[in-house]
């Protein structure tokens, strides 16, 4: 199940499907075509993590799996939008999206992942605003928005994301103040928007 920081390329073997007990599947840091791999055959699958291969599963497959609580997908080539249907895997954890080259809209609908406490969509292709439903996500502890091509105000919510330790927004079109909130994010260590 932990098949990663190889070199192992080509498709994933067929083979493999007919373990549908796998809880934890790790595949990164290698050169796999991941793109015909059926995720939806392991229905207890809890973490995947696919990073840094030459081609990802699609994000529309991830809804298929309702056991996953942390998924990454990052350095994938992956060219696609977020499917609203992701929002519904509520046990979500950790999302790994960075340095892809996904684009559209961050969803308004991620507010229903409240038990997530990494989000990761940094360099990617993410366009329009910081929805203000990213608030709900109480358990946050590191939001990586960085390097994107968002625009508007960072939504006062975010600002009352009480266990926030890294927030990175640098590198988008941001405006606006800082308000005076940002001192209720006591345990927030790394804050970096620059390059707005």
């Amino acid at each position: 199940r932990n098949l990663e920081l190889n070199y192992f390329v080509g498709t994933f073997p067929s083979e493999l499907f007919n373990l549908y007990l796998l809880s934890d599947i790790r595949l990164n840091d290698n050169s796999l075509d991941l793109s015909l791999f059926d995720i939806s055959v392991f229905p207890n699958l809890q973490n995947f993590d696919s990073s840094g291969n030459s081609k990802s599963i699609k994000l529309s497959d991830l809804p298929s799996v309702p056991a996953l609580t942390n998924i990454g997908l990052g350095s994938n080539n992956i060219e696609e939008k977020i499917p609203s249907e992701l929002c519904a895997l509520t046990n979500l954890i950790k999302i790994d999206f960075g340095g892809n080259r996904i684009f559209g809209t961050i969803l308004s609908e991620i507010g229903q992942l409240t038990n997530l406490d990494e989000l990761l969509l940094n360099r990617n292709k993410l366009e329009g605003t910081i929805p203000s439903q990213i608030g709900s996500l109480v358990a946050l502890s590191i939001l990586d928005l960085s390097n994107n091509l968002l625009s508007g105000f960072i939504p006062a919510q975010i600002w009352k994301l009480s266990h926030l330790i890294e927030l990175l927004l640098y590198g988008n079109n941001l405006s606006g103040t800082i308000p005076t909130d940002i001192a209720s994010l006591t345990l927030l260590q790394n804050l970096a928007i620059s390059s707005n």
